[in-house]
């Protein structure tokens, strides 16, 4: 990804008005985790061309990754003015929108396991006794006879064709 960013950013000087090429250096930067450098390339878009909304719907995404869901939503919101049937940005909206929500919302207090105490692992090692250890193996075994005596000799259908 480095040398895509040196790639693109070579094209950019070279020749400014290139939007593709900001395009395409922003996915590099957001692939590479620079979340603020693709946005900044992403707005640059946006405001050359103010009616891109691929541009705004991928800086919502970028402000999404970067955990900045108040200005995805607001992204993700301009696209949806524009294209209201667009699904895609809608689940996109949907998401930031939970994870705002999850993100401002108060932690729970979580009630304390309560472990148990030496009485209670007292009547647990009390119950379990070699009586009973013995008792379900010997169910087990008898189990495992009568399922090997209900299927043994029974041949599986078959159509006898060889194909």
């Amino acid at each position: 990804w480095d040398k895509a960013v040196a790639d693109f950013s070579a094209v950019i000087q070279k020749k400014a008005d290139d939007l593709q090429s900001y395009d395409r250096r922003a996915l590099a930067y957001r692939s590479m985790k620079n979340y603020d450098a693709a946005i900044a390339d992403y707005t640059f878009l946006i405001t050359k061309n103010p009616n891109d909304m691929e541009a705004t719907t991928k800086r919502g995404y970028t402000y999404s990754l970067a955990q900045q869901y108040e200005n995805a939503i607001a992204d993700y919101q301009a696209v949806l003015k524009v294209n209201p049937q667009d699904n895609d940005t809608f689940q996109r909206l949907q998401y930031a929108q939970s994870m705002l929500a999850a993100k401002n919302a108060s932690p729970s207090p979580t009630p304390p396991i309560a472990s148990p105490t030496p009485e209670e692992e007292k009547r647990l090692m009390d119950k379990i006794s070699p009586l009973y250890i013995g008792i379900g193996v010997v169910a087990l075994v008898i189990i495992a006879v009568l399922v090997r005596l209900l299927t043994r000799g029974k041949a599986e259908p078959t159509s006898h064709r060889i194909r």
